[in-house]
Protein backbone atom coordinates (compact mmCIF):
# COMPACT_ATOMS: atom_id res chain seq x y z
CA UNK A 1 0.00 0.00 0.00
CA UNK A 2 2.97 2.51 0.73
CA UNK A 3 4.61 1.51 -2.49
CA UNK A 4 1.50 2.65 -4.41
CA UNK A 5 1.36 5.87 -2.51
CA UNK A 6 4.72 6.67 -3.68
CA UNK A 7 4.26 5.62 -7.19
CA UNK A 8 0.88 7.51 -7.19
CA UNK A 9 2.45 10.71 -5.60
CA UNK A 10 5.25 10.23 -8.13
CA UNK A 11 2.82 10.35 -11.19
CA UNK A 12 1.44 13.63 -9.92
CA UNK A 13 4.41 14.90 -9.47
CA UNK A 14 5.45 14.25 -12.77
CA UNK A 15 2.20 15.17 -14.49
CA UNK A 16 2.56 18.88 -13.24
CA UNK A 17 6.15 18.92 -14.38
CA UNK A 18 5.24 18.04 -18.08
CA UNK A 19 2.33 20.87 -17.86
CA UNK A 20 4.15 23.55 -16.92
CA UNK A 21 6.73 22.60 -19.35
CA UNK A 22 4.70 22.86 -22.09
CA UNK A 23 2.36 25.48 -21.97
CA UNK A 24 2.27 29.00 -20.89
CA UNK A 25 2.70 29.91 -17.97
CA UNK A 26 -0.04 32.55 -16.06
CA UNK A 27 2.49 35.51 -17.00
CA UNK A 28 3.71 33.88 -20.20
CA UNK A 29 -0.25 34.22 -21.35
CA UNK A 30 -0.45 37.92 -20.37
CA UNK A 31 1.86 39.90 -23.05
CA UNK A 32 2.85 43.16 -20.61
CA UNK A 33 5.33 45.20 -22.70
CA UNK A 34 7.94 46.89 -21.08
CA UNK A 35 7.26 50.35 -22.08
CA UNK A 36 3.74 51.29 -24.14
CA UNK A 37 3.69 54.18 -25.95
CA UNK A 38 -0.42 55.54 -24.87
CA UNK A 39 -1.75 59.34 -26.40
CA UNK A 40 -3.15 61.35 -23.24
CA UNK A 41 -6.86 62.43 -24.35
CA UNK A 42 -6.46 66.14 -24.96
CA UNK A 43 -7.28 68.87 -22.14
CA UNK A 44 -10.40 71.04 -22.46
CA UNK A 45 -9.95 73.89 -23.58
CA UNK A 46 -9.88 76.89 -20.88
CA UNK A 47 -12.47 79.11 -20.93
CA UNK A 48 -11.92 82.80 -20.20
CA UNK A 49 -14.07 84.10 -17.30
CA UNK A 50 -16.75 86.71 -18.93
CA UNK A 51 -14.96 89.72 -16.70
CA UNK A 52 -14.41 92.24 -19.33
CA UNK A 53 -11.74 94.60 -17.80
CA UNK A 54 -8.64 93.83 -16.10
CA UNK A 55 -8.55 97.12 -13.56
CA UNK A 56 -6.53 97.68 -10.66
CA UNK A 57 -7.73 96.65 -7.18
CA UNK A 58 -8.08 100.07 -6.58
CA UNK A 59 -10.98 100.56 -8.76
CA UNK A 60 -13.16 98.27 -6.83
CA UNK A 61 -12.83 100.37 -3.82
CA UNK A 62 -15.13 102.97 -5.58
CA UNK A 63 -14.37 106.41 -6.53
CA UNK A 64 -13.31 109.16 -4.07
CA UNK A 65 -15.44 111.45 -1.57
CA UNK A 66 -13.47 114.09 -0.08
CA UNK A 67 -15.28 116.64 2.04
CA UNK A 68 -18.40 116.37 0.09
CA UNK A 69 -21.10 119.20 2.03
CA UNK A 70 -24.50 118.44 2.43
CA UNK A 71 -27.28 117.18 5.03
CA UNK A 72 -28.51 113.19 6.05
CA UNK A 73 -32.02 112.57 4.83
CA UNK A 74 -34.53 109.87 6.03
CA UNK A 75 -36.64 107.77 3.59
CA UNK A 76 -39.89 106.23 3.70
CA UNK A 77 -40.35 102.64 5.51
CA UNK A 78 -39.03 99.92 2.82
CA UNK A 79 -36.74 102.18 0.91
CA UNK A 80 -33.22 100.10 -0.14
CA UNK A 81 -30.96 102.63 1.53
CA UNK A 82 -33.21 103.89 4.76
CA UNK A 83 -31.19 106.77 4.64
CA UNK A 84 -29.97 108.97 1.79
CA UNK A 85 -26.96 111.98 1.71
CA UNK A 86 -28.21 114.81 -0.13
CA UNK A 87 -25.18 116.50 -1.19
CA UNK A 88 -25.75 120.93 -1.93
CA UNK A 89 -26.47 120.54 -5.37
CA UNK A 90 -29.70 118.51 -4.93
CA UNK A 91 -27.76 115.29 -5.90
CA UNK A 92 -29.05 112.35 -3.82
CA UNK A 93 -26.47 109.21 -2.73
CA UNK A 94 -27.06 105.98 -0.58
CA UNK A 95 -25.30 105.44 2.73
CA UNK A 96 -23.75 102.01 2.54
CA UNK A 97 -22.45 100.17 5.64
CA UNK A 98 -20.58 102.42 7.96
CA UNK A 99 -19.28 101.50 10.87
CA UNK A 100 -20.66 101.41 14.35
CA UNK A 101 -19.14 105.11 15.56
CA UNK A 102 -20.22 106.71 11.96
CA UNK A 103 -23.35 105.15 12.02
CA UNK A 104 -24.16 106.69 15.14
CA UNK A 105 -22.53 110.24 13.75
CA UNK A 106 -25.37 109.71 10.96
CA UNK A 107 -28.10 109.51 13.14
CA UNK A 108 -27.08 112.30 14.91
CA UNK A 109 -26.92 114.40 11.35
CA UNK A 110 -30.40 112.93 10.87
CA UNK A 111 -31.76 114.00 14.02
CA UNK A 112 -30.39 117.25 13.80
CA UNK A 113 -30.77 118.59 10.46
CA UNK A 114 -27.25 119.50 10.58
CA UNK A 115 -25.14 120.12 7.48
CA UNK A 116 -21.95 117.95 7.26
CA UNK A 117 -19.09 117.06 5.01
CA UNK A 118 -18.23 112.96 4.42
CA UNK A 119 -15.27 111.39 3.07
CA UNK A 120 -15.14 107.89 1.73
CA UNK A 121 -16.03 105.90 -1.37
CA UNK A 122 -18.49 106.46 -3.83
CA UNK A 123 -19.52 103.16 -5.43
CA UNK A 124 -22.01 103.35 -8.77
CA UNK A 125 -24.29 100.06 -9.74
CA UNK A 126 -24.30 99.23 -5.90
CA UNK A 127 -26.65 97.56 -4.92
CA UNK A 128 -28.75 98.03 -7.87
CA UNK A 129 -27.43 98.69 -11.37
CA UNK A 130 -28.35 102.55 -11.49
CA UNK A 131 -27.74 103.07 -7.61
CA UNK A 132 -25.22 105.35 -6.31
CA UNK A 133 -24.03 104.45 -2.55
CA UNK A 134 -21.26 106.38 -0.50
CA UNK A 135 -19.65 103.95 1.85
CA UNK A 136 -18.75 106.97 4.40
CA UNK A 137 -15.58 106.71 6.52
CA UNK A 138 -15.50 110.60 8.04
CA UNK A 139 -18.37 112.33 8.63
CA UNK A 140 -17.89 116.47 9.84
CA UNK A 141 -20.56 118.66 11.13
CA UNK A 142 -19.68 121.78 10.07
CA UNK A 143 -18.64 124.56 12.40
CA UNK A 144 -19.91 128.17 12.76
CA UNK A 145 -17.28 130.03 11.08
CA UNK A 146 -17.43 127.99 7.80
CA UNK A 147 -20.81 129.14 8.05
CA UNK A 148 -20.22 132.35 8.02
CA UNK A 149 -18.51 132.79 4.13
CA UNK A 150 -17.86 135.59 2.61
CA UNK A 151 -20.70 137.64 0.33
CA UNK A 152 -21.02 137.08 -3.17
CA UNK A 153 -22.97 140.29 -4.60
CA UNK A 154 -23.77 140.15 -8.43
CA UNK A 155 -21.84 137.76 -10.14
CA UNK A 156 -22.77 136.88 -13.78
CA UNK A 157 -21.42 133.77 -15.14
CA UNK A 158 -22.80 130.49 -16.65
CA UNK A 159 -23.07 126.91 -14.94
CA UNK A 160 -21.88 124.04 -16.48
CA UNK A 161 -23.12 120.62 -15.99
CA UNK A 162 -20.42 118.11 -14.32
CA UNK A 163 -19.99 114.76 -15.14
CA UNK A 164 -21.84 112.05 -12.66
CA UNK A 165 -19.83 111.14 -9.57
CA UNK A 166 -18.17 115.33 -9.21
CA UNK A 167 -18.06 116.05 -6.20
CA UNK A 168 -20.18 119.15 -6.76
CA UNK A 169 -22.41 118.48 -9.53
CA UNK A 170 -22.28 121.65 -11.20
CA UNK A 171 -19.71 124.46 -11.34
CA UNK A 172 -20.57 128.25 -11.80
CA UNK A 173 -17.68 129.96 -14.14
CA UNK A 174 -17.58 133.69 -13.46
CA UNK A 175 -17.27 135.99 -17.10
CA UNK A 176 -13.41 136.54 -15.53
CA UNK A 177 -12.94 132.54 -15.79
CA UNK A 178 -13.22 131.90 -12.04
CA UNK A 179 -14.54 128.43 -11.39
CA UNK A 180 -16.78 127.69 -8.32
CA UNK A 181 -18.90 124.80 -7.12
CA UNK A 182 -22.42 126.05 -6.72
CA UNK A 183 -25.48 124.94 -4.77
CA UNK A 184 -28.65 126.54 -2.93
CA UNK A 185 -30.44 125.10 -0.21
CA UNK A 186 -34.03 126.06 -1.48
CA UNK A 187 -35.68 124.71 -3.94
CA UNK A 188 -36.83 126.87 -6.08
CA UNK A 189 -33.75 128.24 -5.95
CA UNK A 190 -31.84 124.59 -7.14
CA UNK A 191 -34.96 124.70 -9.78
CA UNK A 192 -33.43 128.44 -11.82
CA UNK A 193 -30.02 127.03 -11.40
CA UNK A 194 -30.51 123.83 -13.22
CA UNK A 195 -32.76 125.70 -16.17
CA UNK A 196 -29.72 127.90 -16.41
CA UNK A 197 -26.98 124.93 -16.93
CA UNK A 198 -29.57 123.26 -19.36
CA UNK A 199 -30.20 125.97 -21.85
CA UNK A 200 -26.28 127.58 -21.18
CA UNK A 201 -27.73 130.76 -20.01
CA UNK A 202 -25.75 133.58 -18.32
CA UNK A 203 -26.91 134.47 -14.72
CA UNK A 204 -26.43 136.65 -12.18
CA UNK A 205 -26.20 135.41 -8.65
CA UNK A 206 -26.22 136.68 -5.00
CA UNK A 207 -25.19 134.58 -2.13
CA UNK A 208 -22.38 133.26 0.08
CA UNK A 209 -18.82 131.97 -0.76
CA UNK A 210 -16.88 129.58 1.25
CA UNK A 211 -13.68 128.59 1.03
CA UNK A 212 -12.60 125.04 2.01
CA UNK A 213 -15.88 123.22 1.06
CA UNK A 214 -16.44 120.81 1.01
CA UNK A 215 -12.85 119.88 0.23
CA UNK A 216 -10.46 122.11 1.34
CA UNK A 217 -9.14 123.21 -1.70
CA UNK A 218 -12.51 123.79 -2.98
CA UNK A 219 -14.57 127.17 -3.53
CA UNK A 220 -18.39 126.82 -3.04
CA UNK A 221 -20.65 129.23 -3.13
CA UNK A 222 -24.46 129.19 -2.00
CA UNK A 223 -27.18 131.01 -3.87
CA UNK A 224 -29.69 133.15 -2.01
CA UNK A 225 -30.57 135.07 -5.10
CA UNK A 226 -30.80 134.28 -8.77
CA UNK A 227 -31.46 136.60 -11.54
CA UNK A 228 -31.24 135.71 -15.54
CA UNK A 229 -29.09 137.34 -17.78
CA UNK A 230 -29.04 136.54 -21.20
CA UNK A 231 -31.50 133.37 -23.07
CA UNK A 232 -30.68 130.11 -24.26
CA UNK A 233 -26.66 129.95 -25.36
CA UNK A 234 -26.29 130.14 -29.14
CA UNK A 235 -23.01 128.19 -29.56
CA UNK A 236 -23.14 124.45 -29.56
CA UNK A 237 -22.11 122.87 -26.03
CA UNK A 238 -21.56 118.80 -24.59
CA UNK A 239 -25.42 118.04 -23.74
CA UNK A 240 -24.26 114.49 -22.64
CA UNK A 241 -23.90 115.12 -18.76
CA UNK A 242 -27.86 116.07 -18.58
CA UNK A 243 -28.81 112.95 -20.15
CA UNK A 244 -30.50 110.14 -18.31
CA UNK A 245 -29.18 107.41 -19.80
CA UNK A 246 -30.66 103.55 -20.00
CA UNK A 247 -29.22 100.14 -21.83
CA UNK A 248 -30.69 97.47 -23.30
CA UNK A 249 -28.41 95.14 -21.03
CA UNK A 250 -24.83 95.75 -18.93
CA UNK A 251 -22.41 93.54 -17.43
CA UNK A 252 -22.94 93.06 -13.96
CA UNK A 253 -20.59 94.91 -11.10
CA UNK A 254 -17.99 92.74 -9.76
CA UNK A 255 -15.11 93.27 -7.56
CA UNK A 256 -13.03 95.71 -10.48
CA UNK A 257 -16.16 98.39 -10.54
CA UNK A 258 -19.61 98.82 -12.10
CA UNK A 259 -19.87 98.95 -15.87
CA UNK A 260 -23.30 100.71 -15.84
CA UNK A 261 -24.13 103.31 -19.24
CA UNK A 262 -23.76 105.88 -17.15
CA UNK A 263 -20.35 105.34 -17.39
CA UNK A 264 -20.59 106.64 -21.01
CA UNK A 265 -20.98 110.09 -20.09
CA UNK A 266 -18.68 110.73 -17.13
CA UNK A 267 -15.79 111.90 -18.37
CA UNK A 268 -13.46 108.97 -17.91
CA UNK A 269 -12.35 107.12 -20.78
CA UNK A 270 -10.72 104.73 -17.98
CA UNK A 271 -14.48 103.28 -17.15
CA UNK A 272 -16.89 102.17 -19.57
CA UNK A 273 -20.20 100.78 -20.51
CA UNK A 274 -20.47 97.06 -21.54
CA UNK A 275 -22.76 95.13 -22.83
CA UNK A 276 -23.98 91.74 -20.95
CA UNK A 277 -25.25 89.77 -23.26
CA UNK A 278 -23.96 86.44 -24.73
CA UNK A 279 -21.29 86.93 -27.33
CA UNK A 280 -20.61 90.27 -29.03
CA UNK A 281 -23.67 92.22 -28.18
CA UNK A 282 -24.67 93.02 -31.49
CA UNK A 283 -28.46 94.44 -31.58
CA UNK A 284 -27.22 96.09 -28.12
CA UNK A 285 -28.07 99.74 -27.53
CA UNK A 286 -27.30 102.55 -24.93
CA UNK A 287 -29.76 105.75 -25.16
CA UNK A 288 -29.47 108.92 -24.28
CA UNK A 289 -32.77 110.94 -22.98
CA UNK A 290 -32.38 114.79 -22.31
CA UNK A 291 -34.65 116.76 -20.51
CA UNK A 292 -36.07 118.93 -23.79
CA UNK A 293 -35.48 119.18 -27.45
CA UNK A 294 -31.96 119.58 -28.47
CA UNK A 295 -30.90 121.03 -32.11
CA UNK A 296 -27.88 118.42 -32.84
CA UNK A 297 -24.41 119.79 -34.44
CA UNK A 298 -22.22 117.03 -33.75
CA UNK A 299 -21.62 113.55 -32.01
CA UNK A 300 -18.37 111.99 -30.70
CA UNK A 301 -17.39 108.13 -29.91
CA UNK A 302 -14.73 106.45 -27.58
CA UNK A 303 -15.57 103.21 -28.85
CA UNK A 304 -13.78 100.68 -26.67
CA UNK A 305 -12.62 99.77 -23.01
CA UNK A 306 -10.32 102.87 -23.29
CA UNK A 307 -8.15 102.63 -19.87
CA UNK A 308 -5.05 101.69 -21.92
CA UNK A 309 -4.09 100.07 -24.54
CA UNK A 310 -4.11 96.66 -23.43
CA UNK A 311 -7.66 96.72 -22.19
CA UNK A 312 -8.48 98.43 -25.54
CA UNK A 313 -7.23 95.46 -27.54
CA UNK A 314 -8.64 92.65 -25.40
CA UNK A 315 -12.34 93.73 -25.46
CA UNK A 316 -14.41 94.62 -28.61
CA UNK A 317 -14.59 97.59 -29.86
CA UNK A 318 -17.59 99.15 -31.60
CA UNK A 319 -17.10 99.12 -35.37
CA UNK A 320 -20.75 100.59 -36.69
CA UNK A 321 -23.48 101.60 -35.38
CA UNK A 322 -26.89 102.80 -36.07
CA UNK A 323 -28.36 105.74 -34.12
CA UNK A 324 -31.74 106.23 -33.87
CA UNK A 325 -33.92 109.62 -33.34
CA UNK A 326 -36.76 110.50 -31.09
CA UNK A 327 -37.94 112.16 -34.80
CA UNK A 328 -38.25 108.89 -36.31
CA UNK A 329 -34.69 109.44 -38.10
CA UNK A 330 -32.06 107.68 -38.05
CA UNK A 331 -28.26 106.87 -39.57
CA UNK A 332 -25.63 104.23 -39.61
CA UNK A 333 -21.91 105.44 -38.73
CA UNK A 334 -18.45 103.74 -38.70
CA UNK A 335 -15.77 103.74 -37.13
CA UNK A 336 -11.70 103.18 -37.04
CA UNK A 337 -10.42 100.84 -34.72
CA UNK A 338 -8.33 103.58 -32.98
CA UNK A 339 -8.47 104.83 -29.23
CA UNK A 340 -9.87 108.39 -28.16
CA UNK A 341 -13.21 110.26 -29.34
CA UNK A 342 -14.25 110.16 -32.89
CA UNK A 343 -15.92 112.36 -33.85
CA UNK A 344 -19.00 113.41 -36.70
CA UNK A 345 -20.78 116.13 -37.76
CA UNK A 346 -24.52 116.15 -37.88
CA UNK A 347 -25.04 119.49 -38.90
CA UNK A 348 -26.85 119.91 -42.26
CA UNK A 349 -25.73 122.57 -45.46
CA UNK A 350 -28.22 125.04 -45.64
CA UNK A 351 -30.67 122.62 -42.58
CA UNK A 352 -32.70 121.69 -41.40
CA UNK A 353 -30.79 120.00 -38.46
CA UNK A 354 -31.94 116.76 -36.51
CA UNK A 355 -34.28 118.23 -33.69
CA UNK A 356 -34.58 115.23 -31.08
CA UNK A 357 -35.39 114.50 -27.51
CA UNK A 358 -33.45 111.14 -27.19
CA UNK A 359 -30.07 109.47 -29.09
CA UNK A 360 -30.21 105.49 -29.38
CA UNK A 361 -27.21 104.08 -30.31
CA UNK A 362 -27.40 100.38 -31.71
CA UNK A 363 -24.44 98.26 -32.05
CA UNK A 364 -24.10 96.50 -35.39
CA UNK A 365 -20.49 95.40 -35.98
CA UNK A 366 -17.67 95.24 -33.77
CA UNK A 367 -14.10 94.91 -33.70
CA UNK A 368 -13.06 91.46 -31.75
CA UNK A 369 -11.14 91.54 -28.39
CA UNK A 370 -8.19 89.57 -28.38
CA UNK A 371 -9.28 87.67 -24.39
CA UNK A 372 -12.90 88.63 -24.38
CA UNK A 373 -16.16 88.84 -26.09
CA UNK A 374 -17.78 92.14 -24.49
CA UNK A 375 -17.93 95.31 -26.26
CA UNK A 376 -17.13 98.53 -24.31
CA UNK A 377 -18.13 102.19 -24.97
CA UNK A 378 -16.18 104.54 -22.89
CA UNK A 379 -17.52 107.65 -23.54
CA UNK A 380 -20.14 109.26 -25.87
CA UNK A 381 -20.45 113.03 -26.10
CA UNK A 382 -23.67 114.79 -27.85
CA UNK A 383 -23.07 118.50 -29.27
CA UNK A 384 -25.95 120.38 -29.58
CA UNK A 385 -28.23 123.67 -28.51
CA UNK A 386 -31.22 123.81 -26.92
CA UNK A 387 -34.25 124.49 -28.40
Amino acid sequence: MRGRLFTLAGMLILSATLVVGCGPTAVDAIQVPTAVATERPPEAPSVQPALTPEPQLAEAEGEPVEGWLGTIVDLPPGNQFGQIFEREDGEQFGIGNPTDVVREQVNEARTTGARVKVWGKLHIGVPTTEARTIEIERIDRISQPELDGEPVEGWTGTVYKLPPGNQFGQRFVRDDGEQYGIGTTKDVIRERINEAAWAGAQIRIWGRLYTGVPASEARQIEVASIETVSAVAPEPRNLSPFAEVSASSQLPSDRYGGYSPYAAIDGAKETSWVEGVSGPGIGEWIQLTFPGKIELRALAFDVGFDKNADLFAKNNRIKSATVVFSNGERTTIDFEDVRGLQEFAMARAPGPNIETTAIRVIIDDVYPGTTYDDTCLAEIEVWGVVK
